[in-house]
């Protein structure tokens, strides 16, 4: 059987699933990482510990499109990894065909190993965890998509070698993009086994060469040279050169996650068994997808027992290390749960075999129908396993009416007077911020100083105006220390607000609410609550049919919070009928 590569199929897997997330894409920065990731791609800077910095310039050619926001090209490119799966299941599950010969009473049947490998791909592009990441900048499914490739070259180097010829070359591919894969995130090294007993078990002589040994780790360290990327770009002095990796301490620094300590917590066996519902195939694919991944194991246990020893190795990998290594804490597992996106991936690959042999065996019932038994199975397959699965997940992962966290970012900075400066503490309330002044130019008058870097050189080198203040902070002062003598030292001509989460975690006595800020010193301030308000927007501020994260409804209740606290000192300083426009704009914005 003849097949190329890229056919109607393979468009179909990758044409489907893109133009359902174009529709529920995010328009603008979301919470979390999101405005960090677009900060460091639009100056092509480092990201957060481990930097990404192989998903940094993945996305970098997106922003150049002539269409929609920054913002909207960058999470186009999470879209595109994503979109990219499905093909690659269907190129995987042809591959495992052509190698191990998975169908017996339709050997030749095209048509029903493609629409087989469509089903299950599209399976995977529907599942919850996979299309939540795709309508916002995340490098998760990119790291999925790499392992898949991986997996292909080595699958591709088995059926090379099964007939007769040496081709190395493609578990030396599959070496080089395990090591480019280290700069979407390290976690592809947990692969590293599974290839290595892919190999041992399909050729054991060629595990005792030393010179096949070298000519892999070779290829592995020259695609983790796109870790070059962060001190290149950290000596060029771009701006958000997080962890400042341009010398050899501060690389080593910036990979090894050194600027994240964990605080030991004890462990207990109702936390290990919270986090080991963290990876959850019933979840993701209901349970036909479960009984189809345990026929998909068996059969490649007994066909194809090297495939199901690297996604057998990888799954134990990934669970040993995130629980046992990094062992998160109840409020982690959330964040934890998006690095088994590439174990969805595999397992997506696995109940394509699964169902490929539930095709084969209705056939095998038929053999006068057999082509038309196996049609008729997949496009049940299609529309049970696709289309069930998206219309239930459409409203929880539609993004595209998101602007909660531009508008909450829009709001903490309209108001401020002229230099202020505003002092975060969170992600969710840093990073918006941050995409908005850094890459839309927004308020950039005003000076933003996020708490948990305050002490770091390469975060105060990014806001030369504060120099001064950074300078007078003494090193190994805890960060409410760090922060007073800061503050004290701009109080004469700079006005300081702190945000919500500021005000919660450390307190200041003489704040004063200010819109949804607190004025905290500086130069006098003669607000009026009313005007403040009005310059807010609050119409795109509700729950608009689109899920919310817990950071959504926290900008949310900080909004209606503030709001009525105004409400209260209106009508105290200057009556009922003062405060009726900000009534109005509570009672018009009831869905907060």
């Amino acid at each position: 059987m003849k097949e190329r590569w890229f056919d109607r199929w393979a468009l179909a897997a990758f044409l489907l699933p893109m133009a359902l997330y174009l529709t529920t894409l995010a328009p603008s920065v979301t919470t979390q990482d999101s405005g960090e990731f677009m900060t460091a791609i639009a100056y092509l800077g480092s990201a957060h510990s481990p930097g990404y910095p192989l998903f940094i310039l993945f996305a970098k050619p997106f922003t150049w499109l002539p269409f929609g926001s920054f913002a909207l090209r960058v999470n186009l490119a999470t879209a595109v990894s994503a979109a990219l799966l499905p093909v690659v299941v269907l190129w995987l599950l042809r591959a495992l065909q052509r190698r191990w010969n998975l169908l017996f009473h339709l050997p030749s049947d095209h048509w029903a190993i493609s629409l087989t490998g469509l089903s299950a791909g599209l399976l995977l592009a529907t599942s919850p965890r996979l299309w939540m990441q795709t309508n916002h900048a995340k490098p998760y499914p990119l790291v999925a998509l790499l392992v898949g490739l991986v997996l292909l070259c080595l699958v591709q180097w088995h059926q090379e070698r099964a007939k007769g010829n040496d081709r190395p070359a493609w578990w030396l591919v599959a070496a080089f993009v395990t090591g480019l894969g280290t700069g979407a995130h390290q976690l592809i090294v947990l692969f590293i086994p599974g290839m290595i007993l892919f190999v041992m078990v399909s050729d054991l002589k060629r595990c005792l060469r030393v010179r096949d040994w070298l000519l892999s780790g070779a290829a592995l360290c020259f695609g983790m040279l796109v870790q070059a990327y962060l001190p290149v770009r950290a000596m060029a002095g771009t701006r958000q050169n997080w962890g400042d990796p341009g010398s050899w301490h501060g690389f080593l620094w910036h990979v090894l996650r050194k600027g994240y300590p964990e605080t030991p917590h004890e462990r207990s066996m109702s936390l290990f068994l919270e986090q080991l519902a963290a990876f959850s195939p019933l979840e993701q694919f209901g349970w036909v997808g479960l009984v189809l991944l345990l026929i998909g194991s068996l059969v490649l246990l007994r066909q194809a027992r090297p495939v199901f020893i690297f996604v057998f190795a990888g799954a134990i990998m990934y669970l040993v290390v995130i629980l046992g290594y990094f062992n998160p804490d109840s409020q982690g597992i959330q964040y934890a749960k998006a690095f088994f996106t590439p174990l969805y991936f595999l397992c997506a690959v696995v109940i394509a075999v699964g169902l490929l042999r539930l095709v084969e065996e209705l056939a095998g019932h038929f053999e006068r129908l057999a082509t038309q038994a196996a049609h008729l199975a997949g496009w049940c397959s299609a529309a049970v396993f696709v289309a069930l699965p998206a219309w239930s997940g459409y409203e929880v992962s539609n993004q595209s009416r998101n602007y909660l966290a531009h508008d909450y970012a829009v709001n903490s900075l309209m108001a401020l007077p002229q230099r202020a400066v505003l002092v975060t503490w969170g992600d969710s309330g840093a990073f918006p911020l941050w995409y908005l002044q850094g890459v839309e130019r927004l308020r950039e008058d005003v000076d933003i100083v996020h708490i948990p870097h305050l002490g770091f050189a390469w975060y105060q080198r990014d806001i030369p105006r504060l120099s001064a203040a950074f300078d007078a902070m003494e090193i190994g002062q805890g960060e409410a220390h760090q922060l007073q003598t800061f503050m004290q030292h701009i109080a004469a001509d700079r006005s300081v607000f702190v945000d919500y989460s500021t005000m919660l975690s450390i307190g200041f006595d003489q704040a004063v609410p200010f819109g949804i800020l607190y004025y905290v010193q500086g130069p006098r301030l003669a607000s009026d609550p009313v005007w403040v308000w009005q310059r807010y927007t609050l119409a795109r501020m509700r729950k608009d049919g689109f899920a919310l994260e817990q950071d959504d409804r926290s900008a949310i209740a900080i909004h209606r919070h503030m709001l009525r606290q105004a409400i209260v000192q209106v009508e105290r300083d200057r009556g009922e009928r003062a405060a009726l426009p900000l009534m109005q704009r509570l009672l018009d914005s009831t869905e907060f």
